[in-house]
């Protein structure tokens, strides 16, 4: 059973990064009139340097330079991206959210609406301060379960499971963050948009 719920909640948090990446490429395309496809070719590199090191600090210098191949002003990008990495961390809630309600389904641990609301609100604030790198959500997590009343024995199986869906958070990160900066640069007139549509 426990081995189900694992995988269960491996495919559910890859499913939520995708959807993730979707909703990005959708927005560059109606927020901004740009081509997604032109974005994930140019950031190519930094998925690759984020999925490879599951750190996306370790990613900056790669996501400046896919900044840069888009043509988005170097002013914007040198402040936006190193900010973005530390504070911007768009899977990391989710990750929290899938993580506590199943280890309370897999405990039998009841968690009633105004605990979900608590629960909410703490991990927002989490998901900002947590580390940027590999492990680093785990660290948070005993706060969110002992909070949630489910057993502390919950982040060994946590642990294992970060290290399989971190590949993918990473990237999702580090391209959700690239999103605003692209967005952030159209709405700025901080955009090249033909150096942007240039192969």
């Amino acid at each position: 059973g426990t081995l189900v719920s694992a995988a269960g909640i491996t495919l559910t948090l890859i499913f939520g990064h995708v959807v993730i990446l979707v909703l990005l490429c959708i927005a560059v395309k109606f927020r901004a009139n740009l081509n997604p496809f032109m974005m994930l070719r140019k950031s190519a590199p930094m998925l690759a340097t984020a999925f490879s090191t599951c750190s996306s600090i370790a990613a900056i210098p790669d996501s400046m330079k896919c900044s840069d191949a888009m043509g988005i002003s170097p002013s914007l990008y040198s402040f936006s991206v190193p900010v973005g990495v530390s504070v911007s961390k768009i899977t990391t809630p989710l990750f929290y959210a899938v993580t506590v309600l199943s280890a309370a389904n897999l405990y039998g641990v009841n968690i009633t609406p105004s605990a979900i609301i608590q629960l909410s609100v703490t991990i927002l604030l989490l998901a900002v301060t947590t580390p940027s790198m590999p492990g680093g959500g785990v660290i948070s997590l005993s706060v969110l379960l002992s909070q949630a009343g489910c057993p502390l024995e919950f982040v060994g199986i946590a642990l294992s499971l970060e290290m399989i869906i971190d590949f993918t958070a990473t990237m999702t990160i580090c391209q959700g963050n690239l999103v605003c900066t692209l967005l952030a640069a159209a709405d700025d007139n901080l955009l090249d948009r033909e150096k942007y549509n240039r192969p």
